[in-house]
């Protein structure tokens, strides 16, 4: 199993530009997520995403796949808010 990269690496834009080029040869993506089309030739359109949070381990290189940003950030504070959900909030004195 490899391991992905760490986001903001050259390795990392490496692998966002391999997905870009296979996006953009198949005529866009579905998003794993929403199940609706990621146009090609619009970077800005997606990001990559993993099927499971990031507290089970790190990521497997072949786990990764486009997501709209939308999607990708809202499942990544879903689980945060989850794993946060047994603490409790300070108490802040006046």
């Amino acid at each position: 199993m490899t391991i992905a990269p760490t986001r903001g690496t050259r390795a990392w834009s490496n692998l966002c530009a391999h997905w870009q080029t296979r996006i953009n040869q198949h005529n866009g993506w579905t998003c794993r997520r929403c199940a609706k089309r990621i146009p090609p030739y619009q970077r800005s359109a997606w990001q990559l995403g993993h099927p499971h949070d990031m507290t089970t381990g790190p990521t497997p290189l072949e786990d990764l796949e486009p997501e709209h940003c939308r999607c990708n950030t809202s499942a990544g504070a879903t689980a945060g808010n989850t794993a946060r959900a047994g603490t409790t909030e300070p108490t802040w004195s006046l």
